[in-house]
C-alpha cells in the first residue's frame, strides 16, 4: 500500500481552538513541531499554521505533525 499525496481539508477552526486551548501561538507551535519532531523533518511554519487556521487544506505529513504537537488524534 503506497503513502497517500496530496493535500486534505483541515478544519482550521478546530486547529485553532485546540492550539488556544493548549496556550499556544501560532509559533509556540511551530516550535512544537520542531522538537518534537527532531532536526531531520521538514519545519512546519508559523506561516503554514495560519493558513491551515484561515481554511487552508494540508498535507497528511502537516496534518500528523501538528495532532503530534498538540497531542491529538489527526482524525
Amino acid at each position: 500500500m503506497g503513502k497517500k499525496k496530496g493535500k486534505y481539508r483541515v478544519d482550521g477552526e478546530k486547529l485553532k481552538k485546540l492550539r488556544e486551548e493548549n496556550g499556544l501561538t501560532q509559533e509556540d507551535l511551530e516550535e512544537q513541531t520542531r522538537l518534537r519532531a527532531g532536526q531531520n523533518h521538514k519545519l512546519i511554519t508559523d506561516r503554514t499554521i495560519r493558513r491551515i487556521e484561515a481554511g487552508g487544506n494540508a498535507f497528511l505529513y502537516t496534518i500528523s505533525r501538528l495532532a503530534d504537537a498538540l497531542d491529538v488524534d489527526p482524525k
